[in-house]
């Protein structure tokens, strides 16, 4: 699911992504899903575009296995310490 998100969100930069949780949750006490970031975020104006990242080909170049990653995510590990674990440093 980390991966989908992470699909899904590739788009929205980071910082509009985090100021439209905010928004969200002023508001809503229901869980955020990516098309609320992404509805909040089209509505905000933008400091800057990132490109969108392809996630699967992010983590295969920093040698995480994304399969590997999204089912240790699942599991309820931090993404951080599976990046660290499995991406030779990253995440630390």
């Amino acid at each position: 699911m980390a991966i989908e998100w992470a699909d899904v969100l590739a788009s929205v930069p980071l910082e509009l992504a985090i100021e439209a949780m905010r928004e969200h949750y002023r508001e809503q006490t229901r869980s955020i899903m990516p098309a609320d970031i992404v509805a909040l975020a089209a509505d905000m104006p933008a400091a800057g575009h990132e490109h969108p990242v392809d996630v699967r080909e992010w983590l295969g170049a920093r040698g995480v296995d994304p399969g590997e990653f999204q089912a240790r995510i699942e599991a309820g590990e931090r993404p951080t310490r599976v990046l660290r674990e499995l991406g030779s440093g990253m995440g630390s």
